[in-house]
């Protein structure tokens, strides 16, 4: 499992991107919004967005990639990104997840709202970092399970 990520400053873009092309999408779903759709979703973060001046680049993109030999669940995926985000700190922010199939590979694509419930940005310094353990962690069960390689 691989996870990747950018910041950006537009959640309309992003949410365009990642639902455009209905054949290519999954499922869509979200977390601590109150909306029902993506309009509602993007129209919630930016309000929540506003309420820090200095964030200028309030749009987190997590990209979630499952090895090619995985065949996660619904219920996998969306378990593997709650995980991910309370790994990183972004547990509470307000996100909308969307499963491609365009690929061969599972993967899920994550917007979050930077900015918090408290109008405070989470701050991306170590983000990588801290994505790669949060994956590592998940992914080193199922290698387990599977018969590598993993220290004991």
């Amino acid at each position: 499992m691989v996870a990747s990520a950018s910041t950006g400053s537009s959640f309309g873009d992003l949410a365009s991107y990642l639902g455009g092309g209905e054949e290519r999408v999954g499922w869509v779903g979200t977390r601590n919004v109150f909306a029902d759709d993506v309009p509602g979703t993007v129209a919630e973060m930016r309000e929540q967005a506003a309420l820090s001046s200095k964030c200028e680049k309030p749009v987190y993109h997590v990209t979630i990639a499952f090895d090619p030999s995985d065949n996660p669940t619904e219920a996998e995926i969306r378990g593997t990104v709650d995980r991910t985000l309370r790994d990183v700190g972004l547990g509470d922010h307000q996100a909308l997840i969307v499963r491609h199939v365009d690929r061969e590979h599972a993967h899920v694509h994550v917007m979050v709202n930077r900015v918090g419930p408290d109008g405070r940005a989470w701050s991306t310094s170590n983000d990588r970092r801290r994505l790669r353990a949060s994956v590592d962690l998940v992914d080193r069960p199922r290698r387990s399970v599977a018969g590598e390689g993993v220290p004991r």
